[in-house]
C-alpha cells in the first residue's frame, strides 16, 4: 500500500529529446508564462519531507500541520511525502540542488525556496514562515493584476490600431479596388455606383463581425480550463511573432523590388473576382453588393484573420464588454474602406491611386510587422 497522501514526481535528471525551434520556444513562453499564472493562485503549497519510523515526523504531522491547517485554512496545502522513496527522494535531491542543502535532520518542510529542518525549527519558524509567503504571494497577485489592468488600457489600442491596419491590408484595398473597377467597365451610373459600394462594404462589416462572433463563442468554450486558456494564448503568441517576423521580410523583399510573400493565393483571387463579375451582372446588381462583401469578406478571411484572430483572443479578456469591443474592432475595420470608396467616387483615378498605394506599400508592412511585434508584447505582459 502506497503511503499517505504521496506524490509521484518523474525524474528530471534525463536529457531532453531534441526538438524543433517551434516547440522549444512554446516550451520557453509555457515557462514564462505558468510561473506567474500559477503564482497568483490562493493556495500556498508546502511540501513536508518525513522519514519511516521517525517519531519527530509523526509528531509534526499529527500535531503542528493540523494546527497551522486550522490557523491557515484554505490558503495552504500539504503535500505529504517519505523520502524512502525513490520519485520522492529524486525530487528531495532536486530541491536541494536548486536551493542548497536542506540537512538530515528529518522532517523537512520546503516552501516558498526554503527549507525548515528538523521539529524545533518547524515548531519555531512555520507559522511565521507561511504569513511571509502569503504575503509575498499577496504582492506578486497584486502586481499581476496591475499588468492586467494595463494591458487592457493598451488592448483597446490594439484594437482601434488593429482594425485599422486590417482595413488598410492589401487583400482587402485591392479588393474593393476591382469592384468599384468592375461597376465603372460596366458603365453603371454614379448613383448606383454610390449604393452598391456602400451596401459592398456594409456586407464586409457584417460578414466579418459574424465571424468573429463565431470564433469569440467557440474561444469561450474552450476556456473553461485555466491550462486550456494558457496553451492557446502561447499558441496564438507564438504565431503573432511569426507573422511579425514574416511582415518584416516582406518589407525588405519589397525594398529589393521583389514580390512580397504574404498575400492572397492566385486561387482565392481568382474566386473573388468570379463572385464579383457573377453577381454584377444581373440586371438589379445593387442588393447582390451586400451578398457579394459578404462573400468576399470569408474568401479573403486567410489573409485578413491574420490581425482578427489574435485581436479576438484579447477581447475575450473584456467578457461581456468583449462584443461591444468587436463590434468597434469592424468599425474602424471598415473606415478605411470608407475613406477609399468616398475618394474614388469623388473622382480620383483608380490607377493612380494603385500606383499610390503601391508605393506605399513598404510603410504598411512596416506597421504590420511593428503592431505584431507591439500584439506580441502585449500577449506576453497580459499572461
Amino acid at each position: 500500500m502506497e503511503p499517505y497522501s504521496d506524490r509521484v514526481y518523474k525524474d528530471m535528471s534525463k536529457k531532453p529529446e531534441p526538438v524543433s525551434f517551434f516547440f522549444f520556444f512554446l516550451a520557453t513562453l509555457w515557462l514564462v508564462c505558468a510561473e506567474p499564472a500559477f503564482a497568483s493562485q490562493e493556495t500556498l503549497s508546502i511540501v513536508f519531507f518525513s522519514s519511516e519510523n521517525c517519531k519527530n515526523c509523526d509528531y509534526v504531522k499529527d500535531h503542528v500541520l493540523p494546527k497551522a491547517k486550522d490557523a491557515f485554512g484554505n490558503k495552504i496545502t500539504f503535500r505529504l511525502l517519505c523520502v524512502e522513496e525513490t520519485d520522492n527522494y529524486l525530487y528531495f535531491m532536486q530541491l536541494e540542488e536548486q536551493y542548497g542543502e536542506a540537512g538530515n535532520d528529518f522532517p523537512i518542510i520546503f516552501l516558498q525556496g526554503k527549507f525548515l529542518n528538523g521539529r524545533s525549527e518547524i515548531e519555531k519558524n512555520l507559522f511565521s514562515e507561511i504569513e511571509k509567503s502569503l504575503r509575498q504571494k499577496a504582492v506578486l497577485t497584486e502586481q499581476k493584476q496591475k499588468r492586467k489592468d494595463i494591458s487592457k488600457k493598451l488592448g483597446f489600442l490594439a484594437i482601434a490600431a488593429g482594425g485599422l491596419l486590417d482595413g488598410i491590408n492589401p487583400c482587402v484595398f485591392t479588393v474593393i479596388i476591382f469592384f468599384i473597377s468592375y461597376l465603372t467597365y460596366l458603365k453603371k451610373g454614379r448613383k448606383n455606383i454610390f449604393l452598391s459600394g456602400l451596401l459592398f462594404i456594409l456586407g464586409c462589416f457584417f460578414s466579418y463581425y459574424l465571424l468573429g462572433l463565431g470564433l469569440f463563442g467557440f474561444l469561450e468554450k474552450l476556456f473553461f480550463m485555466k491550462i486550456v486558456s494558457l496553451l492557446i494564448k502561447m499558441v496564438v503568441a507564438v504565431m503573432v511573432l511569426l507573422l511579425a517576423l514574416l511582415n518584416m521580410k516582406d518589407s525588405y523583399l519589397i525594398a529589393r523590388g521583389k514580390k512580397m510573400e504574404l498575400h492572397l493565393e492566385t486561387k482565392s483571387i481568382l474566386k473573388i473576382h468570379e463572385t464579383i463579375k457573377k453577381l454584377t451582372s444581373f440586371r438589379l446588381a445593387t442588393p447582390f453588393s451586400f451578398l457579394i462583401g459578404a462573400i468576399v469578406s470569408l474568401i479573403e478571411f486567410p489573409c485578413t484573420g491574420q490581425i482578427y484572430i489574435p485581436i479576438i483572443l484579447l477581447i475575450k479578456e473584456h467578457a461581456l464588454k468583449g462584443y461591444l469591443y468587436l463590434f468597434l474592432y469592424n468599425i474602424f475595420f471598415i473606415l478605411p474602406l470608407i475613406g477609399l470608396f468616398i475618394i474614388i467616387f469623388l473622382g480620383m483615378d483608380i490607377k493612380a491611386f494603385r500606383q499610390f498605394y503601391s508605393r506605399h506599400l513598404l510603410e504598411v508592412k512596416i506597421f504590420f510587422s511593428v503592431f505584431f511585434l507591439f500584439l506580441f508584447f502585449l500577449y506576453i505582459f497580459s499572461l
